[in-house]
């Protein structure tokens, strides 16, 4: 267990509070401390160039929290953390953060009861619904899920749409009971060393509506994704990475600045008893588009090649005098399988064939393929690839088709 002291000391703070929320802000500010403190972290691998090992992320929602009333005192967010004479003015953000509580049905003979909570974030009201976007970890495998907002009230929530690849779920809320939701900031702008705060419910309900301050450490981070849960990376996603404490149940968060706008997801963090302070979370402008598409299609649509692939330098010793490689064989990917009938088997693909560029970036990994194809294509676009095979170099055009990720 390592304690987790990535909250500023009191001394050290402006806090605007009015004198009837002294106590209250100082309650919740303690409470969060300690659950900082008192959190469950797992061991993991180094954080190497950039690129953390798969088991070096823990993105799992809180496990099971009982008694998850909610005192008066954590919910009081007024005015908090401030730096360089700046006070953070979180008023509404904080009533737009709310409680994520997935409900499991543990046997056949007994009723369904909380098997975990995260955070989310209520980002729009349109006639009589409010939609809260949140973790898709947060809310899988979740018989139904509860969202309880800051005044502890609970709603019933349905799951609109939601996607592993970018472990984003939209869910919707009756807006009866919905007064205030977030602005969205633009992620873009921000700057290392740019002073933002996060907001959720740490460890569980009793906590929520935490505040912890930090700084951007990192942007452009690539961390790895388990979207099948075979404990193997098939995704790299970009990621803020930030100081400011993040321990589970935070996840679905929000990211803010001083001016209380979204800029990030709260999504995972390093844990490992020589690291503090390092966590992640997804920018805002990367989530909108697919918040969007999970919104009015319940989906997210992707490019499509139709191949399965290894990278050069995994190919069997007895593959490999099939197999034409690149000068440098650590780069280059090649083709374990073509699909029928899908994209590539249209355009005359083979087994055996090895991908050095997809239009004009070079190929190292079967992973670049992949991040091409979700980040900087739409299904229908066309796409060259360079290939090598019996030693020859040729390119082959190839017509996107269209995978819908959706898991309800």
């Amino acid at each position: 267990m390592t304690e987790n002291n990535n909250e500023q000391e009191p001394q050290e703070q402006k806090v605007n509070i009015p004198p009837k929320h002294k106590h209250s802000f100082r309650s919740a500010f303690f409470g969060g401390l300690c659950g900082g403190i008192i959190a469950t972290i797992a061991i993991l691998a180094l954080f190497m160039n950039q690129l953390l090992p798969l088991d070096a992320l823990q993105i799992s929602a809180a496990e099971d929290q009982q008694n998850s009333g909610q005192t008066q005192e954590t919910k009081n967010l007024q005015n908090a953390f401030s730096s360089d004479g700046e006070t953070a003015d979180l008023t509404n953000i904080s009533e737009a953060v709310v409680g994520v509580i997935n409900m499991q049905e543990q046997s056949l003979w007994t009723p369904e009861k909380e098997a975990g909570s995260g955070s989310g974030i209520i980002y729009k009201k349109s006639g009589n619904k409010a939609y809260v976007v949140t973790n898709n970890h947060v809310v899988d495998q979740a018989k139904h899920i509860k969202v309880q907002l800051y005044n502890e009230k609970k709603l019933d929530a349905k799951v609109i749409g939601k996607d592993a690849v970018s472990d984003l779920a939209v869910l919707e809320v009756p807006a009866k009971e919905i007064n205030t939701v977030a602005e969205f900031g633009d992620s873009t702008k921000l700057n290392v060393g740019d002073n933002v705060i996060a907001i959720g419910n740490p460890l569980n309900m009793n906590l929520s509506g935490t505040v912890t301050k930090g700084i951007i450490s990192g942007l452009n981070r690539s961390v790895p994704v388990d979207t099948t849960g075979n404990n193997q990376t098939d995704w790299e996603t970009e990621v803020i990475q930030t100081d400011a404490a993040i321990n589970p149940g935070n996840s679905g968060g929000a990211l803010v600045t001083n001016d209380g706008k979204v800029v990030g997801i709260n999504s995972m963090k390093v844990a490992q008893e020589s690291v503090e302070g390092i966590g992640f979370s997804i920018p805002i402008n990367t989530a909108k588009p697919i918040i969007k598409e999970l919104e009015t299609k319940g989906e997210v649509s992707r490019s499509y090649l139709g191949l399965s692939m290894a990278n050069a330098s995994d190919v069997p010793e007895e593959y490999q005098d099939r197999v034409s490689l690149p000068k440098n064989a650590d780069d280059g990917v090649v083709v374990a399988d073509v699909e029928d009938r899908s994209p590539a088997a249209s355009a005359g693909l083979k087994q055996f064939d090895t991908i050095i560029k997809i239009n004009d970036k070079q190929v190292h990994s079967y992973l670049d393929i992949k991040s091409y194809l979700y980040s900087s294509t739409k299904p229908n676009d066309k796409v060259t690839l360079t290939i090598l095979r019996d030693g020859k170099t040729m390119k082959k055009s190839i017509k996107l088709g269209t995978v819908k990720h959706n898991q309800n």
